[in-house]
C-alpha cells in the first residue's frame, strides 16, 4: 500500500520526540513497520493532559526513514521530514495497543491536501540527514542510530567514548 502509516497513540509531544531521536519507543513489529511510509501521531491525552489537542487528533505526520529495535524489543522509528498538523479522531479505540498500521486515506489524511498547504520540515536529530552534510554536527544518539542501522544491532550495544 503506497500510503501506509504506522499510527500511534502517545503521551509524547514533539520536542520529547526530537530529543529521542525519532517516534519511539513502541512494542511493534519491525517488519509491520518497514513496510510503512508514514507515522501518524496522536494524542493521548489520559497521559499527556496538558496537550493542546484533543484525545486522539494527530498532530504529526512524518516520513520514515528507518527502525532500529533496542534489548527490550522496543522500536524507534527515525523520521526523514515531518509536518505538523491537527486532524481529529483519527485515533479511534479499538483494543489497547497504542500501535496500528492503516492507509493515510482511511485515516482521513489527505497526502494531496498536506502537500499543497503545508511545508515538510526536516527532522532534526535524524541519521538520515547526515549523508551529504560533511560539517553537519552529529549528537550521540544520532551515532549510535547510525551505526546500529550498520551493523544490525540495538543502540543499546553501542558505547561511545570521547576522550579530548
Amino acid at each position: 500500500m503506497e500510503d501506509l502509516a504506522m499510527v500511534v497513540l502517545t503521551s509524547k509531544p514533539l520536542e520529547t520526540m526530537f530529543d529521542d531521536g525519532g517516534c519511539g519507543y513502541w512494542v511493534a513489529n519491525e517488519k509491520s513497520i518497514r513496510k510503512c511510509q508514514f507515522v501518524v501521531a496522536t494524542v493521548n491525552k489520559r497521559a499527556w493532559h496538558s496537550a493542546p489537542l484533543p484525545h486522539g487528533c494527530a498532530f504529526m505526520l512524518g516520513k520514515i526513514a528507518g527502525v532500529s529495535v533496542n534489548n527490550n524489543g522496543r522500536a524507534l522509528v527515525r523520521i526523514s521530514e515531518y509536518v505538523e498538523i491537527a486532524q481529529e479522531n483519527v485515533w479511534q479505540p479499538n483494543g489497547s495497543n497504542p500501535v496500528r498500521y492503516q492507509s493515510l486515506g482511511a485515516l482521513g489524511i489527505s497526502l494531496k491536501a498536506i502537500d499543497k498547504n503545508r511545508k515538510w520540515q526536516p527532522w532534526p536529530n535524524t541519521t538520515g540527514s547526515i549523508e551529504g552534510s560533511p560539517n553537519r554536527r552529529l549528537t550521540v544518539t544520532e551515532a549510535k542510530l547510525g551505526l546500529a542501522e550498520t551493523f544490525g544491532i540495538s543502540p543499546d550495544q553501542i558505547e561511545i567514548i570521547i576522550k579530548a
